[in-house]
């Protein structure tokens, strides 16, 4: 009768409900930059570029004190001036040079902070993943307590033990 015949047809749709659906490959994705990525490392750039000039940029000495000079407004308040355009604090020392070289101490810090947590972190992933075992379990239970321990709680701990002052 020159057609199927309705069980080949039955078999027909079976197949193809039951087969897996084959996806069209996916087109390749742009590089999407993400704006807050972006705007963070240019704060950490225009930050350390400020940093490395804050002698050539600091309108004063950080240090030097003139209590003729003390607590003058920033420049754009009345009674301020270019002299000190972020004013000075309560010594007569100029904000904006005092925050320029404190930048470059604080980048240290930070730098150098990093640097010895990735150190230390590298050299206890790479024993942890030698060796295994109980050392592995026991270096992951200290993560897992250091990542649980409130971060404020453990800053007024160390205080505590330490003091204030470093001197």
């Amino acid at each position: 009768h020159g057609g199927r015949s309705p069980r080949a047809a039955d078999v027909s749709a079976t197949l193809a409900a039951t087969a897996p659906r084959v996806e069209p490959a996916p087109r390749r994705r742009r590089a999407r930059i993400d704006a807050l990525a972006v705007a963070g490392a240019l704060v950490v750039l225009v930050t350390t570029l400020l940093a490395i000039f804050a002698p050539l940029l600091a309108p004063g000495d950080p240090i030097k004190n003139s209590l003729l000079d003390r607590l003058t407004p920033p420049m754009w308040a009345a009674g301020g001036d270019a002299k000190h355009p972020l004013g000075t604090d309560t010594l007569g020392r100029d904000v904006a040079s005092r925050l320029l070289h404190g930048a470059r101490v604080s980048l240290a810090v930070g730098f150098a902070a990093v640097l010895v947590a990735g150190v230390i972190g590298v050299a206890l992933g790479l024993v942890s993943g030698w060796y295994g075992g109980r050392l592995d379990d026991a270096l992951m239970r200290l993560g897992d307590v250091q990542l649980a321990f409130p971060v404020l709680v453990l800053a007024v701990a160390v205080l505590a033990v330490l003091g204030a002052s470093m001197t």
